[in-house]
């Protein structure tokens, strides 16, 4: 069965810990963080401290879409507290990236942008599947 993660992205600051309230309270168990430095998004999201202070307060399960320049230099503070560590192929050092997140002992996952072909990125990992 898939599992429903909640997004804050376009939640007020002021209106999240309530938000998180009632989602709770509806049965979510699962948190879903963006950070974007502009490359692959709108500049925006989470830091992984914010995030971690609300899903801290939650108790909820987390993970994380990092669409940024440089994935390895962000993955680890991440892996503190997500599940799932997703981070673009298009960004360089995206295996090394990761790699990390495996080492750190959390789920590695890969999004790739529309025209990018899903094949090129099994010749870069081969563990894509």
């Amino acid at each position: 069965m898939p599992e429903v993660a909640g997004s804050l992205w376009s939640v007020p600051a002021a209106d999240r810990p309530p938000a998180l309230e009632r989602l709770g309270a509806a049965g979510l168990r699962r948190l879903h963080w963006d950070r974007s430095d502009g490359r692959f998004a709108a500049a925006g999201g989470f830091t992984a401290a914010e995030a971690l202070t609300l899903t801290e307060a939650t108790g909820m399960a987390a993970e994380a879409h990092l669409m940024v320049t440089d994935p390895v230099a962000e993955v680890d503070p991440w892996t503190e507290f997500c599940d799932l560590v997703v981070v673009h192929a298009e960004a360089p050092g995206w295996q090394q990236a990761l790699e990390r997140v495996l080492g750190r002992g959390c789920r590695p996952g890969l999004a790739i942008s529309p025209l990018t072909p899903p094949r090129w990125c099994r010749r870069g990992w081969p563990r894509c599947a």
